[in-house]
């Protein structure tokens, strides 16, 4: 969710501070400056990201879990998906023994 409200919020701001710069400064020059400062904030967002391609994961998220079972704090309370549950909407509840059946109407 906040991936895709920071792709609303940032691509709505851009043209509003675009519109207000060009119109306090009457000249392009100051959009140029401030798509070179988001540009430099975006470079550096990303230098700071670490790497996790050969990192296990799984062992990142079975400390969460430890950590939240000391807390008393249930997984899905703290936002924490188990693996089972992941790709799965919130609410849904399939088990291993349900099977979509296809209707047996036929004209």
């Amino acid at each position: 969710m906040s991936y895709n409200l920071g792709g609303v919020l940032g691509s709505a701001v851009a043209p509003l501070a675009a519109t207000q710069l060009l119109a306090s400064t009457g000249a392009s020059w100051s959009i140029s400056l401030y798509m070179l400062a988001m540009s430099a904030v975006s470079f550096a967002c990303v230098f700071l990201l670490s790497e996790t391609y050969l990192t296990d994961l799984s062992a990142i998220r079975s400390e969460e879990r430890r950590i939240l079972a000391e807390e008393g704090t249930p997984a899905t309370e703290a936002g924490v998906l188990l693996r089972s549950d992941a790709g799965r909407p919130s609410g849904s509840s399939l088990s291993a023994t349900s099977t979509p059946t296809a209707s047996a109407a036929t004209p």
